[in-house]
């Protein structure tokens, strides 16, 4: 019998996250304004102005009549509504795409249905989100799931804004990118496996169990309950 397992530690994954962002920016953002120099990273910068403006005149109201909220979700929000508020901007327009990506790749990739994948949060993890598949794969079908996000919300869009000299579609790209790393990561772990091995999802934690049998599959499984 040989089952592997391993997992992902997310707190380093989300500093891994910020290396990516440091990187990423530092390349693109230059070559951007290098390729339109009349929609510089300026624009951009006018735009998110004029937007947190708007949205902090708005918490504004809300925050006379409703006392301040502490929370701790994703980072210190700094415990007011308005911090809430940019937290849920950005679960809607990026995560809740991205695990959905995950899922509809695991179900083509699987061969299953819908009732095989499970979405979720695990709030003891930094609030993470998550997407599962009941179902076990090869390798090379794990590591199309894990990367999907990263190329339709982070590189695509990256690719997109140098073409159309969008800097909104930009910083999307680049938060994509950002909100993959621990995709890279465990696609990182998996570089050296053969293609055709079979992998589990883990269902509770950021990881998975490499196997070869259907009763290391059965193992796993109960080892899980």
């Amino acid at each position: 019998m040989s089952i592997r397992k391993s997992e992902i530690n997310i707190p380093y994954a989300n500093l891994l996250g910020l290396v990516f962002l440091a990187v990423v920016v530092a390349v693109l953002v230059p070559l951007f304004n290098w390729l339109w120099p009349k929609k510089g990273w300026e624009s951009l910068t006018t735009i998110l102005d004029v937007a947190t403006d708007q949205i902090v005149h708005g918490m504004s109201l809300i925050e006379e009549t409703l006392p301040s909220v502490p929370v701790f979700v994703f980072g210190v929000t700094g415990g007011s509504i308005f911090g809430i508020g940019a937290v849920v901007v950005i679960f809607v327009l990026l995560m809740i795409p991205h695990e959905f990506l995950h899922g509809l790749t695991w179900k083509l990739a699987a061969k299953g249905s819908w009732q095989d994948i499970k979405f979720g949060i695990m709030w003891k993890k930094l609030c993470t989100p998550y997407c599962h598949c009941e179902k076990p794969m090869q390798v090379r079908h794990f590591r199309l799931v894990l990367l999907m996000p990263l190329c339709v919300l982070g590189i695509l869009p990256c690719m997109l804004s140098l073409c159309i000299g969008s800097p909104v579609l930009l910083a999307y790209g680049i938060v994509g990118i950002v909100a993959a790393s621990g995709d890279i990561w465990m696609t990182w772990l998996l570089r050296n496996e053969d293609a055709n091995t079979r992998i589990y999802d883990h269902p509770s934690a950021a990881g998975f169990f490499l196997f070869d049998t259907d009763e290391d599959f059965e193992e796993i499984k109960k080892e899980l309950n």
